[in-house]
């Protein structure tokens, strides 16, 4: 259970999250996409939700194509392997780069395209084909576990790409993270397992994946369909300690977290969905708003902790 001091600490987080962002970042992507953005909520509902859903709820198209694509994304981010295969990554920073330029991996798409064709594939064969990527060669010379983790990337593809081929794989997913979504919603007033037990038999068993370990499942559902589920990552640890003064295991942080974002959504606005509030103390914390294809270099997670603690103090006066 929460207390009234320690929810009231994180609705005082939510808020200078919001306005860290607004302060941060607005300007520099309201000139990047054309608009003129003043709320938080704004700036990140226009291209931060899930894959399958809109911020507002909104189902898009479930579908094979749309799993892939998450996958491909997904398996990229297990331990070091970010910065091997650098999926979707981009090196423009505003305040360092006078030229703007953005430079996107052009053969990122060329992966999903790739992944998409209806024949299975074993991890030799994508392997392989990694090797015609511009980028495989120039970043495997530079350290031996380059190798390593592109090979991994490719056993976690070529199980995805057995998984997929079945259509029940692809209903079973939609149901799990419909039956998730909707019961993280009610965990006030469930059973708080249920929803660690489901995830986790899930992704077990003949239908484990390399590379989705840990944590990485709950991230997985989240960005490709659930608003009401949490990654418990470095940066939500390290707010989780900042409220609870404690280091509980991932489960608690997961169900607690969960509550809280409830809580602040019971007691204010709809759009407090866990799925929001995470994705907000992440761009925080990293400044890399990758869907703007941008990484704002003065958004650390030190920077906003020492914003946080002001505000707080600034607050408490």
């Amino acid at each position: 259970m929460t207390n009234n001091i320690e929810q009231e600490k994180f609705n005082k987080i939510v808020e200078g999250a919001e306005e860290f962002i607004e302060i941060n970042a607005k300007n520099i992507l309201n000139k990047l996409r054309g608009t003129n953005h003043e709320k938080c909520f704004d700036i990140i509902k226009e291209k931060y939700h899930p894959l399958c859903r809109n911020l507002d709820g909104t189902v898009f198209e479930f579908n094979k194509e749309s799993v892939l694509k998450r996958f491909c994304i997904q398996l990229q981010n297990y331990q070091k392997r970010p910065q091997t295969i650098d999926y979707l990554s981009h090196s423009y920073h505003p305040e360092s780069d006078n030229n703007n330029i953005l430079n996107l991996h052009t053969d990122d798409n060329e992966i999903f395209e790739y992944m998409k064709s209806n024949n299975k594939k074993d991890a030799d064969s994508i392997y392989n084909y990694f090797h015609k990527l511009d980028r495989f060669e120039e970043k495997s010379h530079k350290n031996g576990c380059y190798n390593h983790n592109w090979r991994l990337y490719a056993k976690g593809l070529a199980k995805v790409s057995e998984l997929i081929s079945d259509d029940n794989y692809i209903n079973e997913l939609k149901i799990l993270c419909e039956e998730v979504d909707k019961e993280a919603s009610q965990i006030n007033q469930s059973c708080d397992n249920k929803i660690i037990e489901k995830v986790e038999k899930f992704f077990k068993g003949n239908q484990k994946i390399s590379g989705m370990d840990s944590v990485l499942p709950y991230d997985f559902l989240k960005e490709l369909y659930c608003l009401n589920l949490v990654k418990v990552d470095t940066h939500i640890k390290e707010i989780y300690k900042f409220i609870f003064h404690s280091e509980d295991t991932t489960d608690e942080i997961l169900i607690k977290f969960i509550k809280l974002c409830l809580n602040l959504q019971k007691e204010k606005y709809d759009k407090y969905t866990p799925y929001y509030i995470d994705k907000i103390f992440w761009l925080c914390s990293t400044g890399n708003f990758y869907e703007d294809g941008i990484t704002i270099q003065k958004m650390t997670r030190r920077n906003f902790f020492k914003f946080i603690d002001y505000k707080i103090k600034l607050k408490n006066k």
